[in-house]
């Protein structure tokens, strides 16, 4: 369960979904900038099919029978000048572009930030982990070296007690740590998108 910083920071980069979305709106607000100054064309189609009894208008007669029809439109639009309003609109369009590469970075910069962040939780429970395993087998040493001059008859059987408090408060200790560890190892897999089962 080692991950460097740097490693966080490229892994939140390659995964985070928000950076993606800003990164594809970048992509939008650069084709709208483009698309401000092409022409715009549309084109539309229909077909049906109409059954039954119907009016012809060219014969005057009611007629049962069965119609089929298709219309196609196409439209181009080209405007040559409209009083400085499509030089306005591309202005718009690049600014927006402009403001949405400016987000984009933020959005980066706060993915390495969080990145850093969360690896920098986990790696200070990491080490609380550490000291609180190294606590406990510290004071059971204590514990048994008390339990041996008791034998011996030396120290009062009060300070086994107590000795014996402080072992499991350093266990109890001991657990609650290796529980932060555990969650903040699964927080950091989830800020990065990645599954804690194979790193």
């Amino acid at each position: 369960m080692k991950l460097t910083l740097r490693e966080a920071a490229v892994r939140g980069l390659e995964n985070n979904v928000d950076l993606g979305q800003q990164r594809n709106q970048l992509a939008v607000t650069r084709s709208n900038r483009l698309a401000q100054l092409a022409p715009h064309v549309s084109a539309s189609a229909d077909a049906g099919r109409c059954a039954g009894t119907s009016f012809n208008q060219q014969l005057g007669t009611v007629v049962n029978g069965q119609t089929d029809f298709i219309v196609g439109r196409l439209n181009a639009n080209l405007p040559f000048f409209g009083g400085f309003a499509q030089l306005n609109q591309y202005r718009q369009a690049q600014n927006q572009n402009e403001a949405q590469l400016q987000a984009v970075g933020r959005t980066r910069l706060d993915v390495m930030r969080n990145a850093a962040f969360q690896n920098l939780i986990f790696l200070l429970n990491q080490q609380l982990e550490r000291i609180n395993r190294q606590q406990v087998e510290t004071q059971q040493a204590q514990y048994h070296q008390i339990a041996v001059q008791l034998a011996l008859g030396s120290p009062a059987e009060a300070d086994q007690f107590n000795q014996e408090n402080r072992v499991r408060k350093a266990e109890f200790l001991l657990v609650r740590s290796t529980n932060r560890f555990k969650n903040e190892w699964v927080t950091l897999a989830q800020a990065l998108l990645f599954d804690p089962t194979i790193v």
